[in-house]
């Protein structure tokens, strides 16, 4: 599933190709590691006893917003997601994803996030909880208008 939401996300970047050394390099405005990890994040960390409330990918001309629903556990602030401190809501979901192979370790995904868009020179991201949700904020250096082949919204 995350590998469909990554292909509708691929439709509304920009890409740079570049040719080193006789190898072709690919590069988006926005690092999709950091895309990653902020899906699996919403997906691991939704508060799915809050019906009616779908996790939502945003796509923007200046940024991408990845917002799930819940707030943090009680005790957990946003600065301590930045050190890796992290609780686990949904232990199944987790299980299930790291022998997918799409987790690799508990409380590394914001700092991964802040992590590539450093790499990149980005503007670091943005974390924010309101009254009943959490959101990602990725930003975009450059942007440019232009339209997708097609659109389908799409619930994570």
């Amino acid at each position: 599933m995350p590998e469909k939401i990554m292909d509708f996300v691929r439709l509304y970047m920009e890409k740079k190709v570049s040719l080193s050394a006789l190898r072709r390099k690919e590069e988006y405005d926005i690092p999709l590691p950091a895309i990653r990890e902020g899906i699996l994040n919403a997906i691991c960390h939704r508060d799915y006893s809050i019906g009616g409330s779908d996790n939502k990918l945003d796509i923007f001309l200046d940024r991408i917003e990845i917002t799930s629903p819940g707030t943090l556990p009680i005790g957990i602030t946003i600065r301590d997601l930045g050190e890796g401190i992290s609780e686990v809501r949904n232990r199944l979901i987790v299980t299930i994803l790291r022998e997918a192979g799409y987790i690799e370790q508990l409380g590394t995904g914001i700092m991964r996030i802040k992590e590539a868009c450093k790499k990149m020179a980005l503007p670091e991201p943005k974390f924010e909880e309101t009254s009943n949700f959490f959101k990602a904020t990725i930003f975009r250096t450059q942007f440019t208008l232009f339209f997708p082949p097609l659109f389908a919204p799409h619930a994570l």
